[in-house]
């Protein structure tokens, strides 16, 4: 296993705070690097994430699993072994679709993301107080 990622502070633009969190299904793991967060819904997964390598049979033949594929044919997810790794930095439109993408079933993202305190990216983003 792998120990759970660290949240780095300080690196700042405009609108993206870099959180490190993870993404955690039992029983599949999936590991994101820092994750941008910016003002809107899409979300970012870092190269060097891992995540299931199958999908799960619910999903077979679904847009989910398509998009999975897709990906795969892209060069962006590329099977090592019983994981699935993120090649390089991908942008994809949801915290759900990127939790789908690495835990190969469906997701809500807002829940499954999680900081290593255990905190959700629903937690974190959209009921943190707005200042």
């Amino acid at each position: 296993m792998f120990g759970p990622p660290r949240i780095r502070r300080g690196r700042r633009s405009a609108a993206a705070l870099v959180i490190g969190l993870a993404c955690v299904a039992a029983p599949a793991v999936a590991q994101a690097g820092p994750v941008l967060l910016g003002t809107t819904t899409p979300f970012v997964v870092l190269a060097g994430s891992t995540g299931r390598k199958e999908s799960v049979t619910s999903i077979l033949g679904t847009s989910d699993h398509q998009m999975r594929l897709k990906l795969i044919d892209a060069g962006i997810l590329k099977i090592e072994g019983d994981t699935i790794l993120v090649t390089k930095d991908h942008l994809f439109r949801s915290p759900s679709t990127a939790a789908v993408a690495l835990l190969g079933r469906t997701a809500n993202g807002w829940k499954e993301w999680k900081s290593p305190e255990g905190k959700t990216l629903d937690t974190l983003k959209r009921q943190a107080p707005q200042g």
